[in-house]
């Protein structure tokens, strides 16, 4: 069970927030009005936060500044205090937008303050100055010029909190000023492991905590408690800075809360994109504030009803808290889409002990090493990309079969965190130090169960690979050598189950795909072999290697399965349904017989389960979780499913409606009838 340890402010852990862009007042053409505004906020959606930009992309500020250029046509205008004084009015949290890095007229005016990359300024196509946005570097004067407007933002107002935009120093920055900060010559980003390499990044990212900290302070001249909290964009990063470890520190230790962008079409995700920043979010104790995304970039046309609610619904069911970005605030945005996101924050406001400061129960635990992650990536995203593929293949089995899960990090493994956990996966985690396999070890030991899969502990902490896997007497494995790609010359596509064991039931000696790489050990303990290929563009299968293509064995009180391959990877992108039911076998074999959610919904329902103050379990079912970016025109109701749930449960209650569901009991479930779901349904079970 995960729990949420927080410091946010309580007004943020039950937020229900809207992000309006300072960039969509077009004050030549739109008669802005904050009140019709704010009254949108409240009454079509019920949301109780918003989110309003006050310093633009552009580097306009839409009150009347004694530093910055005014917006055009703002006149003698104070749209400031007009939208504090209606956030007031109407009981809606006022939360001010600041950007800290794009400013038009300072980019053309001080070429040194630009952030430069491999010589050339780090900016978007060089168009016309309206069309595009220019960063500068936080190292550089613009740093007190932006602290300059903070203060004068809350010298000018008193909102609930500050929002400040994608700080950090660009990793590798070589102007003047990051030169002269850092004291040296920046070096280049290879070899990735040198010493050179490594202290430039730590410097990068204790300097950029440093900064962040003095705008805090900045905003904080006024009033010391003032809430601050950081835009951080993504979890992923082939840098030390954006990590969740590094997230975790603005968060808890800098600001007051972060805010992630969990955006589908924009970033060109999967819906459960939506599912992996909040897993995040509570893999450093936060209900993390993410994207419900609204105008549909690029043209800003607005999602349907249906698609609206299924993205709100999500934040909330995986432990988020949800900002929609953003709110059409224009006469040819149309708010069509804003009833779908009402269904849900409704629902939400009128049962608060039932959303807020919940914990989260979860079967699986899944690794994500940002160690690992920056080992294989050696600051490429492209090869990021890659990577991710495995962790993003774990996520969706799991989803897929229904089993409630975490993300947990390298420094959670070596501690009591993965107590409470039936499941450890480790999606081709490289690195593995030495505290972390005794906590892997001990975990095991004690009656935990691991899937590893591929390079899982055959790293250095350089990146170097070991002469054999640092978890070889676990895995009950040991390398020999990397066979390939599966195009490659010596490869493999297929494997043949020939051991009587629970995870092959139904599958013994049938031929298995696989694909992706593979590594040729040995072991004792396989229970299907892998076979060879005869050539590219041709599925017959050869003869079998001497190599295992999965193990399975106990130890201790616990359960192991390796895998020496991309299996994840190789789900992610081909989606077998033979992989699936490979890893739901494992699963049950792993659970006894008794994985805590057993049903006869289809993979595109959603379910995860958390637990209120008051003890009582708390089941989201979401009904459509695509893993593609089309749009969702209709929700297709799904009925005549039931779930079976371990454990003691006396009565099932649809929230919304407060009807009682049709229970029974068999052995050690409780049998629950689902009603039609519709897109969205909230279960309490006593």
């Amino acid at each position: 069970m995960m729990t949420i340890k927080t410091r946010t402010p309580a007004f943020l852990r039950e937020a229900l927030c809207v992000a309006i862009e300072p960039t969509y007042f077009d004050l030549e053409h739109y008669d802005l009005n904050p009140a019709q505004i704010i009254g949108v906020v409240k009454n079509e959606i019920n949301a109780n936060a918003v989110r309003i930009g006050m310093f633009s992309h552009q580097g306009y500020t839409y009150y009347p500044s004694r530093i910055a250029p005014s917006a055009p046509h703002l006149g003698a205008r104070n749209v400031l205090k007009e939208f504090e004084n209606e956030c007031r009015k109407q009981d809606v949290r006022f939360i001010v937008y600041l950007n800290s890095k794009w400013v038009t007229d300072l980019y053309l005016h001080h070429p040194d303050w630009r952030i430069i990359v491999r010589g050339k300024p780090f900016s978007h196509p060089d168009v016309k100055a309206k069309l595009t946005i220019y960063p500068l570097c936080p190292n550089s004067p613009f740093l007190d010029y932006f602290k300059s407007i903070i203060r004068e933002v809350v010298a000018q107002s008193r909102p609930a909190g500050i929002y400040i935009d994608n700080f950090a120093i660009e990793p590798f920055c070589e102007c003047v000023y990051c030169r002269r900060a850092y004291g040296r010559p920046i070096p280049s980003r290879r070899p990735w492991a040198s010493p050179d390499v490594q202290h430039y990044l730590k410097w990068m990212t204790l300097t950029s905590r440093r900064l962040a900290r003095g705008l805090v302070k900045a905003a904080r001249s006024r009033n010391p408690h003032q809430v601050v909290i950081f835009n951080r964009g993504q979890f992923w990063s082939p840098f030390p800075t954006f990590t969740p470890e590094d997230n975790a520190i603005y968060a808890h230790r800098i600001a007051n809360a972060i805010h992630t962008e969990a955006a589908v079409r924009m970033y060109n995700e999967t819906f459960e994109h939506i599912n992996e920043v909040c897993a995040f979010g509570r893999s450093i104790d936060l209900p993390v504030l993410t994207w419900v995304e609204y105008p549909l970039y690029p043209s800003y046309v607005p999602p349907s009803p249906a698609e609206a609610k299924i993205k709100a619904a999500k934040v909330i069911a995986n432990g988020g808290r949800p900002m929609v970005w953003s709110l059409p605030c224009a006469p040819m945005i149309s708010r069509a889409g804003l009833p779908g996101i009402k269904d849900v924050f409704s629902l939400v406001a009128r049962h608060r002990a039932i959303f807020n400061d919940v914990c989260w129960e979860s079967f699986a635990a899944i690794l994500f090493s940002s160690r690992s992650v920056q080992l294989h990536a050696e600051g490429d995203r492209v090869k990021m990309g890659e990577y991710r593929k495995s962790l993003v293949g774990a996520q969706a089995l799991l989803l897929h079969n229904h089993l409630p899960w975490d993300l947990i990090l390298d420094e959670h493994v070596a501690t009591d965190r993965l107590n409470g956990y039936c499941v450890l996966i480790l999606p081709d985690v490289a690195h593995v130090d030495r505290r972390q396999a005794e906590g892997i070890r001990r975990f095991v030991n004690g009656g935990g169960n691991l899937l590893a899969t591929y390079r899982t502990s055959l790293s250095d902490a350089a990146g170097r690979p070991l002469p054999d896997f640092a978890l070889a007497d676990l895995l009950g494995a040991h390398y020999e050598r990397d066979v390939g790609e599966t195009l490659e010359a010596w490869n493999v596509s297929y494997a043949r189950f020939h051991a009587d064991h629970p995870i092959s039931n139904g599958l013994h000696g049938a031929l298995f795909p696989i694909g992706g790489r593979y590594l040729a050990v040995q072991s004792e303990y396989g229970v299907a072999t892998l076979l060879k290929r005869c050539r590219y563009y041709c599925d017959y299968p050869q003869p079998e290697t001497s190599y295992p293509a999965v193990g399975a064995r106990r130890y201790g009180r616990g359960r192991v399965v390796y895998i020496p391959g991309q299996f994840f990877r190789f789900y992610h992108d081909r989606g077998l349904l033979e992989c699936n039911r490979l890893f739901r076998q494992i699963m049950t074999w792993f659970s006894n017989d008794q994985l805590p959610i057993l049903t006869n919904l289809p993979d595109t329902v959603e379910v995860t389960m958390a637990r209120t103050r008051s003890g009582q379990r708390i089941l989201h079912v979401v009904n459509v979780s695509c893993d593609k970016t089309r749009p969702i025109t209709e929700i297709i109701p799904v009925t005549n499913r039931f779930i079976k749930i371990r454990g003691a449960c006396r009565q099932a209650v649809e929230l919304a409606s407060g009807r009682s569901l049709r229970l029974r009991r068999e052995a050690r479930y409780a049998i629950i009838a689902l009603p039609p779901l519709t897109g969205y349904n909230v279960i309490v079970l006593k």
